[in-house]
């Protein structure tokens, strides 16, 4: 195994991580909200989940239905914590731990590889902030940080009793099953590069080695395979969707910030430092495990689908695994002095792209304030039907609005989810919320179940253009939902949407609320 310099000194190693622990916290301190893709519909969730067996107005249109389910993580840590706290606090202590836990993982992973505590991993710190995390994945998140430390204890306890390693594996496995699916087949990507590259040349001793450490694995799993079998979400198998259009552009995921030139940049100076410290020769080494994983996850990013087994956003997810893995893998032997001008280019970097987030979620208040006073008016009970914008936008739009609603070279808005609020904050019903008992522990209620769309999304306004747009839950819109709200109102000339059926009550560049004509 090979070692990554020098012990650092306990001191000054804890009190780096506890600055980029603070650095890492500052943009929480910013919004309440933040311009996360999927964050505010997690958040609506959960909300009803803690409260709805004591809100009537919840409970009429929405139900807890608990069942065995890969996803159910977030909701059993996130629902009591919702119940403790006011909604907003609880769900930025979310995100904040979903936004460290890959980089513990990391720390975790290296140390089991190394044996040594080491400044190196806490560079990961620079991505705690990554297109995955603007897209509001919290789920795999945790499942990511809890993949690195299962295959660290793995690593650790190589030479433990038997008893011990199928007991660690059973429940690693379990963990990650109900974290995320792809967390999953990441602890399985690590475990089985490590035993590869441990067991290489293949000579008696390396076979019979391999053979056990995979026997452990198959049968540690195996209560997972029960768990997947026994879940609703194993006979959903969904369409899935290659994009192979963007691929290299995706490759940029774990750098992605709201600004072009920080994501852009951020991916440069890092691998500057990579080849700074390659070339230098004896700087830096790599454990063959890690970079034989990292080889893994490309290749299978290189075939992934978009979309899978009824999951977004999959093969965009890859690149971050093998930038964890290869942070994790890596060590760097280095003097004093070039510690010191590598950890200053480090902080550097963490400095502006968390500088840059904050920045954004600064402008983004200002859209916030914008939507609480569009949806104002709306009272509970009430049923509001939200339409975007920016779906029949002339392309100009997008070069004048503010950049905390979309993610340069990432392919969804940011702002979709945001009218989750009505649920949160107004207690109305609202058609997309995450909802669907195949993926979530919570069903709607009839008769609200047929005008929900829990996986879809808002539709353009051309699609209300008749009474009867497309899709049942928009058969007869105008009889079953009291308002319509349109996300991105400066898109596109708000008094053309349907004078016939639609009355502005409020009119905000981020949103407009009408109300439905009756009649």
């Amino acid at each position: 195994m090979e070692q990554g310099g020098g012990e650092a000194d306990v001191r000054w190693w804890w009190a780096a991580l506890a600055g980029c622990l603070v650095l890492v916290a500052v943009p929480f301190f910013v919004i309440d909200v933040p311009p996360l893709l999927d964050y505010p519909n997690h958040l609506a969730r959960l909300y009803v989940l803690a409260h709805v067996a004591s809100d009537p107005v919840l409970g009429a249109m929405y139900a807890p239905h608990w069942s065995i389910l890969p996803n159910l993580g977030l909701d059993i840590v996130g629902v009591p914590l919702v119940k403790l706290l006011p909604v907003h606090v609880a769900g930025r202590i979310l995100l904040y731990a979903a936004a460290l836990m890959p980089t513990i993982g990391v720390i975790v992973y290296h140390r089991a590889l190394f044996v040594r505590r080491s400044y190196g991993p806490l560079a990961a710190t620079a991505f705690a902030f990554n297109a995955i995390f603007f897209a509001g994945f919290a789920a795999f998140l945790y499942g990511v940080g809890l993949a690195l430390i299962g295959a660290a204890l793995w690593i650790r306890w190589r030479e433990r009793e038997l008893a011990v390693r199928v007991a660690a594996t059973v429940a690693t496995g379990i963990v990650l099953f109900f974290c995320h699916m792809l967390a999953l087949f990441y602890f399985l990507v690590l475990v089985v590069a490590h035993e590869a590259a441990a067991a290489w040349p293949l000579d008696v001793a390396g076979r019979r080695r391999a053979l056990e450490s995979l026997g452990i694995l198959a049968g540690g799993l195996l209560p997972t395979l029960l768990l997947y079998g026994l879940s609703p979400f194993a006979g959903d198998t969904g369409a899935s969707i290659w994009q192979y259009g963007n691929k290299l552009t995706l490759l940029l995921t774990p750098f992605m910030t709201y600004s072009q030139w920080v994501t852009v940049g951020s991916a440069l100076v890092l691998a500057a430092l990579v080849a700074v410290c390659a070339l230098r020769g004896r700087w830096i080494r790599i454990d063959r495990g890690a970079l034989l994983a990292v080889v893994l996850v490309l290749a299978v990013y290189a075939v992934a689908p978009s979309r899978m087994h009824g999951g977004a956003v999959i093969d965009a997810r890859l690149p971050l695994l093998a930038l964890l893995t290869l942070a994790g893998g890596i060590g760097v032997q280095v003097s004093r002095r070039s510690a010191l001008v590598l950890g200053a280019v480090v902080a550097a970097l963490i400095v502006v792209r968390t500088g840059s987030v904050s920045a954004s979620w600064a402008e983004h208040r200002q859209d916030l304030a914008a939507f609480r006073s569009a949806i104002a008016p709306v009272m509970p009970g009430e049923r509001v039907l939200v339409v975007s914008g920016t779906r029949a936008a002339h392309s100009g739009y997008f070069l004048s609005e503010p950049r905390s609603r979309m993610l340069p070279g990432f392919y969804y808005r940011l702002d979709e989810h945001l009218p989750a609020l009505l649920v949160i904050e107004r207690h109305a019903f609202w058609p997309y919320l995450f909802a669907d008992p195949r993926q979530q522990p919570i069903t709607v209620r009839p008769p609200y179940a047929a005008i929900a769309w829990p996986l879809g999304e808002p539709p353009a306004p051309a699609d209300i253009a008749t009474d009867d747009g497309p899709g049942a839950y928009l058969s007869d819109w105008p009889a079953h939902f009291d308002y319509v709200l349109l996300l991105d109102a400066g898109a596109i000339d708000a008094s053309k949407l349907r004078p016939d059926r639609l009355q502005p009550i409020v009119r905000t560049d981020a949103a407009t609320l009408y109300r439905v004509r009756k009649g």
